[in-house]
């Protein structure tokens, strides 16, 4: 954007500061709370630094402000251009143009070149012009502009709106019709930054759904987001652009490369793909107090009930905030989930959560209900196994073992690193518990969140304990997400990412694992989960992954959570490397049961600062809310979570 390389990125705000009685007076009504406002931008052709510098400096020099109604009356069209002191950032000087403008201005914030900051009140409209490198300036109508480009923003009326009422289809359709230029432009991307997508995102400071570009830089993934209040803002998405994918199903904005392109096939039920608009905006437009992003024809591959918000632990990154004394009542929970199990035609997993969701007095009632129902295939148990370590209640989980697969809080061995996320150190409670479960016959999935510098040294540990018991089938690894209760320090643009998690593993873990091992889930978007495979018999440990062709077996593994042995058969082998693989392949389809898989699954949910809505729209992990709704599990606890409070719930006894 900028004519002279070593001025790219320097920009200063400034800010008109009208009366309070003229504004009002600038102010009209508008018929809906969204508008478009146009910026002009121009680029000059490149001049020597020092006036380049110059120019710099002197850059409000060449801002014009314009509005269409003379304050104090209805009928003159006037415009006022400013000229800006460069020392205190205030007009030195208006004057009329006599040119007619038909918008009203209110009090804004500006940044330089294009940068546009806030709105605070009803609509506005904004030229500025600007000219690096030029030692001619002017207040009104510049000259010799070259490379003039314009660009509309969508804009929120703010003083009406909550954080989500802005429908996401004029954003979208906005972003589609933009340039590649235009992109660079408006979000001050670097000559040296890839762009790959525009999308949409949210304001990490007031949770409004903005524009997002997503970018390349040093080798790093990120996104810049443009908010009309908060200007740009700018968080890492992934460390190594390797590990990052575009989708075929990304909807919410524009793709610029295709080399990053991965393909999955759209779910049958007419999950959003191409051209399609499912996940584009509110699935309650009646209800604009609470909108949530339709997921009605998304597959559900779990859905996370939470039963009560009360838990036993105050763990420094819990992202609900467990901390009440709420439950959810057998009869609604009843209700809910047989109204949701005919919705999806059937539900391949069902999460009881909380909070501790042990602590809640119908527990087994309603494990007992969920086991019961055909419709429901498994049922997962998250645990921070403290109340597991007693012999009569894991002895009570056996009579759903069937069905049951326990999901084990499992951070570390070191006292430091759970004292440090958990604010206790319950390691050899979880160890007792992982025995007196392989008694038992239970399986078990052990559950690992990561932050850098706290416990990411210890996944090695994690996942040859794992290795060791049979009966543990997956070690779920979560890099962690700032929601909800997190009390450690949030690095937006220094955090542990996919990539990070993945070489964490090779690293390592005793067995050996490459990152080539590790590929994309085939089912919502490929940046929302990784996976490993291995056939673990006695000894054997036989990496399964690495003899799948991923682009060959997705249309039959595709939205599947639970393989047969033929679907598993089938997968082996089905990549066509030399031939010493291609045996290997085939001893390994022989040998495998689906009871000898052994999977890592790395899953790097969102929060406000990585927020992507082509992933939410295509999500498949969803929380069920106090009101029975199906909600995308990033949605929720990055948005909406606040405004769904319990208070209107039974207390627990």
């Amino acid at each position: 954007m900028w004519s002279d390389p070593s001025l790219r990125g320097r920009s200063t705000s400034y800010r008109t500061t009208p009366t309070r009685s003229a504004v009002s007076n600038w102010q009209t009504s508008w018929p809906t709370p969204i508008f478009w406002r146009s910026v002009s931008v121009i680029r000059s052709n490149t001049t020597p630094k020092r006036a380049a510098l110059a120019a710099a400096v002197r850059r409000r020099n060449v801002c014009s402000l314009s509005c269409g109604t003379k304050p104090g009356t209805s009928t003159t069209p006037w415009r006022r251009s400013a000229t800006w002191s460069p020392v205190d950032g205030r007009p030195r000087s208006w004057k009329h143009t006599g040119v007619p403008k038909p918008r009203p201005i209110s009090i804004f914030r500006a940044g330089c070149c294009g940068r546009f900051d806030t709105a605070l009140t009803t609509g506005f409209a904004l030229t500025k012009y600007c000219s690096i490198g030029s030692a001619n300036f002017s207040s009104t109508e510049p000259t010799g502009l070259r490379d003039r480009m314009k660009i509309s923003l969508p804009v929120l009326n703010l003083e009406s709106a909550q954080p989500s009422d802005l429908p996401l289809t004029p954003i979208r359709t906005r972003l589609q019709g933009l340039s590649q230029r235009d992109v660079v432009v408006w979000f001050e991307l670097r000559d040296s930054d890839r762009l790959l997508k525009t999308t949409i995102s949210l304001c990490p400071s007031c949770l409004r759904h903005v524009p997002a570009a997503v970018y390349t830089a040093d080798g790093r993934v990120w996104i810049k987001k443009q908010c009309p209040e908060h200007g740009l803002s700018e968080a890492v998405i992934e460390n190594d652009e390797q590990f990052y994918f575009l989708s075929n199903k990304d909807c919410c904005g524009k793709r610029y490369r295709d080399d990053r392109l991965l393909t999955f096939p759209t779910y049958q039920t007419g999950c959003c793909g191409g051209d399609q608009t499912c996940g584009d905006g509110p699935a309650n437009a009646s209800d604009p107090r609470f909108p949530w992003t339709d997921q009605s024809q998304n597959k559900s591959c779990t859905v996370l009930v939470e039963i009560t918000n009360a838990c036993n632990l105050s763990c420094k990154v819990c992202y609900s905030d467990a901390r009440g004394d709420r439950v959810l009542s057998l009869d609604a929970f009843r209700s809910y989930m047989t109204q949701l199990i005919h919705e999806k035609n059937g539900l391949d997993s069902v999460q009881l959560t909380g909070g501790e969701a042990l602590l809640h007095p119908q527990f087994w009632e309603m494990i007992g209900f969920l086991n019961d129902q055909p419709g429901v295939r498994k049922i997962y148990l998250p645990t921070n196994g403290l109340l597991l370590d007693r012999p009569e209640v894991a002895q009570r989980l056996v009579p759903f073992r069937d069905k049951l697969m326990v999901l084990l809080q499992f951070d570390g061995h070191s006292a430091d690193a759970n004292l440090n996320l958990r604010a206790a150190n319950p390691t050899h409670v979880r160890e007792r518990v992982i025995q007196r479960l392989e008694k038992l016959g239970i399986v078990m999935q052990l559950t690992m969140t990561l932050t850098r510098g706290v416990n990411d040294a210890e996944v090695g540990w994690v996942i040859d304990t794992a290795m060791r018991h049979s009966h543990i089938k997956l070690v779920a690894l979560q890099p962690v997400t700032y929601s909800g209760r997190y009390q450690l320090a949030r690095e937006p643009i220094d955090r542990l990412t996919l990539s990070d998690v993945v070489k964490c593993v090779t690293s390592q873990a005793a067995t050996r694992i490459r990152d080539q091992d590790f590929v994309p889930i085939p089912c919502s978007h490929p940046n929302c989960g990784w996976l490993t495979l291995f056939v673990r018999r006695r000894a054997l440990k036989f990496n399964v992954t690495r003899h799948v062709d991923l682009a060959r077996v997705t249309e039959q593994v595709a939205y599947k959570t639970i393989l047969d042995r033929s679907q598993i058969r089938k997968m082996v082998g089905s990549s066509r490397p030399q031939w010493g693989s291609r045996l290997l392949g085939a001893i390994g389809r022989r040998l495998v049961r689906p009871t000898d898989l052994f999977g890592i699954a790395i899953k790097p949910f969102m929060d406000c600062y990585n927020y992507d809505q082509d992933r939410i729209a295509n999500c498949c992990h969803h929380l069920m809310d106090t009101h029975g709704r199906a909600v995308s599990f990033c949605e929720y606890n990055a948005l909406l979570r606040e405004r769904d409070p319990w208070s209107d719930r039974p207390r627990l006894e």
